[in-house]
């Protein structure tokens, strides 16, 4: 078969399951994966005849994507702010709105390109390499709760040839990560869907991403706001800058608790027009 007849295969068994274009840019996606042809262009590639092996993998893919598996698991990679990344059910599937922290940090620390940055809860390893790739000099240290989310994001570092310690953290736990060493920048994508919100995300995010890494603490949905900001702001001698991606339902809790506690802060708003990212300090 050739790379048209399996991409065209793919989009029109797929169409009644992804809302318009999408089952396209899934079918595209997976043809790219089984032939090993990035950027895959119907009219420049579309005769290409593909392998057995690649026409069965492609099969094996469309299985898959028809229980609901998210594509970028299936191909196991995802594209995030310029890098291809390894992804594994271990690990959140970045996405886009993650891009615009990287870039508010990275403008951020431009000036001051030495910086000592942690990245608190990195899953894939996506904002801690895409910082050392905009900003080379940059020391980067990174933590997860997750052993095998902490194999994932080290794949990915060797594979790049990027210089990132890691280390398995806990970061709601008393213990302090990297001892010793003082962060001029924390920066945090937690997780902050509220359990309320469940029944409206799509059925793949509920049935294949990892939970921990999505739902906030019942209790307190902004633990790891207060946690971090008490950690690395208010008890260090010179204050990290701190930034976070956040719900955007959470901006009216989150801008209350900010203002009652004196603390110096920003909120951004992404493509979409949410509030979707906070610095705490800084300028």
């Amino acid at each position: 078969m050739t790379a048209a007849e399996v991409f065209h295969s793919l989009r029109r068994q797929l169409q009644d399951l992804y809302p318009d274009g999408e089952a396209e840019a899934v079918s595209r996606l997976v043809v790219e994966a089984v032939s090993g042809i990035e950027s895959f262009v119907l009219s420049l590639h579309g005769g290409y005849s593909l392998e057995r092996h690649q026409a069965d993998a492609a099969v094996k893919a469309l299985l898959r994507l028809q229980k609901g598996e998210p594509v970028q698991y299936v191909i196991g990679y995802a594209h995030f702010d310029g890098l291809k990344l390894r992804v594994s059910p271990a690990v959140l599937i970045p996405r886009p709105e993650t891009e615009e922290l990287v870039q508010w940090v990275a403008d951020e620390l431009s000036r001051i390109p030495a910086a000592r940055v942690l990245d608190a809860g990195t899953g894939s390893g996506c904002i801690a390499l895409a910082l050392k790739r905009r900003l080379p000099r940059l020391h980067l240290f990174a933590v997860d709760i997750s052993e095998a989310a902490l194999t994932v994001a080290r794949s990915n570092a060797d594979a790049m040839g990027l210089d990132i310690t890691f280390s398995c953290h806990d970061l709601l736990s008393p213990a302090i990560p990297f001892e010793g060493l003082r962060f001029d920048c924390v920066v945090c994508n937690p997780p902050y869907v509220l359990p309320e919100e469940q029944q409206t995300l799509a059925a793949q995010v509920v049935q294949f991403e990892p939970h921990r890494a999505l739902f906030a603490p019942d209790a307190d949905p902004l633990r790891f706001y207060r946690h971090l900001t008490d950690r690395f702001y208010r008890n260090q001698q010179k204050p990290a800058i701190l930034f976070f991606e956040i719900n955007p339902k959470m901006h009216e809790k989150l801008s209350h608790w900010l203002e009652t506690e004196g603390l110096a802060h920003q909120f951004r708003t992404d493509w979409s027009g949410h509030v979707r990212m906070l610095r705490i300090g800084g300028n």
